[in-house]
């Protein structure tokens, strides 16, 4: 209900292009709208200009593990995501120094979920009418997880390569982008000078 409360603003707001209504069309287009929102896979929250959570959709409930009942948690949903105060004012200071922005970055932040897990996400506010924000969020924690993994694995490879007994150098569309301890004391070239793109 609150969604389509809000949607019936919008009936009369320019930009928004509700295409061929026929006369006859047995559903409102605000119908719609909150519809898309209810059913949307991403993560969809409507916030207050202090970050407080006004609507938040079951695709974010579901990444987070929360319930409707604890978004609205008297002491307000951001207490749940960071429990620890000082993380909280760092992540809610740092959402509100983009609301002035016309058009704000994505932002990678940790929440923690309903079991006790920390979880990445990625997210962008959209301003909305009223002093509203649309935060749209998705769960990036596998990708960051990956992440750290290549990370790990590139340096195990460096750890190797640098105490190999052979030259080990790699050569990507025809530039070195790697060359171990070994290339620089048999060629004598250092690694800066193997990777230089006039190499």
């Amino acid at each position: 209900l609150q969604v389509r409360a809000l949607l019936a603003e919008q009936d009369s707001r320019p930009g928004i292009f509700l295409g061929r209504t026929p006369a006859n069309m047995p559903v409102n287009p605000n119908e719609i709208f909150a519809e898309i929102f209810e059913k949307s896979f991403d993560g969809l929250v409507v916030l207050d200009g202090s970050g407080g959570v006004i609507l938040i959709n079951p695709a974010m409930l579901a990444m987070l593990g929360y319930s409707a009942k604890d978004a609205g948690h008297p002491e307000g949903m951001p207490v749940l995501l960071w429990p620890d105060p000082a993380e909280r004012e760092r992540n809610l200071a740092r959402w509100k120094e983009d609301i002035p922005l016309a058009a704000p970055p994505e932002r990678e932040v940790q929440m923690t979920c309903a079991h006790g897990e920390k979880r990445w996400f990625r997210y962008r506010t959209s301003h909305v009418s009223h002093g509203y924000h649309l935060v749209n969020a998705y769960d990036i924690t596998e990708r960051k997880r990956a992440e750290v993994i290549l990370m790990e694995s590139e340096e195990t490879f460096r750890a190797l390569a640098d105490q190999s007994p052979n030259m080990i150098f790699i050569n990507k569309g025809g530039q070195v982008v790697y060359a171990n301890s070994k290339c620089e004391e048999i060629m004598g070239y250092t690694r800066e000078e193997f990777c230089s793109p006039t190499f």
